[in-house]
């Protein structure tokens, strides 16, 4: 399994992204990660031009689980062709590109804050962002 990086420039438009998505669509934590909240999220992912445009121009292809720290599993998965969101289902030990883990209270606060490029860096550098995969 290869890890993906991605530019600065990209990552700054995730976090963006993530905001409105977390925030406006799904707002409950008890659904964080639920398979309706995957699909709002694939939804919203490819609704937003600039990510999958940016995306597709690095032929961008992973599998990305996401899930919470000290829990042995993810809970949902996102599968991202040429840049766009094609798949949002439950993990279920598909091969992934990346595993992101954080707690169920850093998730809440990224969700009604956003996570830019440097809270990005932030949340990685200080341990509340894992990456089980990927880097």
């Amino acid at each position: 399994m290869k890890a993906v990086s991605l530019p600065g420039e990209i990552w700054g438009e995730l976090g963006t992204f993530k905001k409105t998505v977390l925030h406006d669509e799904v707002n409950l934590m008890s659904d964080l990660f639920s398979p309706t909240w995957m699909q709002a999220y694939l939804n919203q992912w490819n609704a937003e031009p600039e990510l999958a445009s940016a995306l597709a121009t690095i032929h961008f292809n992973s599998t990305i689980a996401y899930g919470f720290k000290d829990v042995a599993m993810p809970k949902g998965v996102l599968t991202i062709e040429t840049g766009r969101a094609i798949k949002a289902e439950p993990y279920i030990d598909q091969p992934l590109n990346w595993d992101l883990r954080a707690t169920p209270e850093d998730w809440q606060k990224w969700q009604s804050n956003g996570l830019s490029m440097m809270g990005l860096s932030m949340a990685y550098m200080s341990g509340k962002l894992k990456f089980v995969v990927g880097n």
